[in-house]
């Protein structure tokens, strides 16, 4: 049995047989966390375009350009999460990746709400702030 399988008793419970971590549960877990998040993240994502290329082509930008426009505002998403990502696996922590994806996020935000143009339901608001 591999040693990283078992852990010791607390001290109050010498004697008593040691506790078996499943550690294919825990990595089971990892991996489903994993695939929603990046399904989570691709539909958000997919909805934000959306409401942006809609916003681009109300002002003037057509084709390939209306969508690139919304790929360079949420890129900035992508790429802090991803410098958070690697500062995680590095143990420390990156304030200019936090930064960079908060400006994004919030960038994105005000974009797809300014998308909505002028409504009297305060939801479509609200589903316009959610995909980011």
């Amino acid at each position: 049995m591999p040693e990283h399988e078992l852990t010791l008793p607390p001290p109050g419970l010498a004697g008593q047989t040691p506790v078996r971590v499943r550690m294919d549960a825990q990595v089971g877990l990892a991996i489903a966390a994993a695939v929603l998040t990046t399904a989570l993240t691709a539909v958000s994502f997919w909805l934000s375009f959306e409401s942006l290329h809609d916003l681009a082509t109300a002002h003037r930008l057509q084709g390939e350009r209306a969508w690139a426009w919304p790929a360079t505002v949420d890129a900035f998403i992508a790429i802090g999460e991803l410098l958070i990502l690697r500062a995680s696996l590095m143990s420390r922590v990156d304030p200019w990746a936090i930064v960079l994806t908060a400006a994004g996020s919030l960038g994105s935000i005000v974009l797809n709400i300014a998308s909505v143009g002028v409504s009297d339901d305060p939801l479509d608001y609200v589903t316009a702030a959610v995909p980011p």
